[in-house]
């Protein structure tokens, strides 16, 4: 029983852990992405529970995210843009972030 319950609290731990780590790298990829936006104080970007995030297999705190957000264009019309990101842990710091597309979309 013993067992059980420390197995149960170290999976809720590693949870923890994990769901900081999708946290902190969707932080450092909405930066990113908003720093190529034309109008970056008007983005809007969804929650993490409504894109999509993949984990690298083997890899600690590496992810895929693959969603939109929704800013102004020059001309102050509100558009959506799709965008996929990669990104990697550093020892310290942010995380390193590869934005592989950045479209306007649907």
């Amino acid at each position: 029983m013993v067992r059980f319950i420390g197995a149960a609290l170290l999976a809720t731990m590693l949870s923890g852990c994990q769901d900081s780590c999708d946290e902190r790298a969707y932080k450092d990829v909405q930066k990113e992405i908003s720093n190529r936006l034309k109008s970056p104080s008007t983005a809007v970007f969804p929650t993490i529970s409504e894109i999509s995030v993949e984990h690298v297999e083997g890899q600690d705190c590496m992810h895929s995210f693959s969603g939109f957000v929704d800013t102004q264009n020059a001309f102050g019309a509100v558009v959506r843009m799709q965008y996929l990101a990669s990104t990697v842990p550093q020892e310290d710091g942010p995380f390193k972030i590869f934005i592989l597309k950045l479209v306007f979309g649907t």
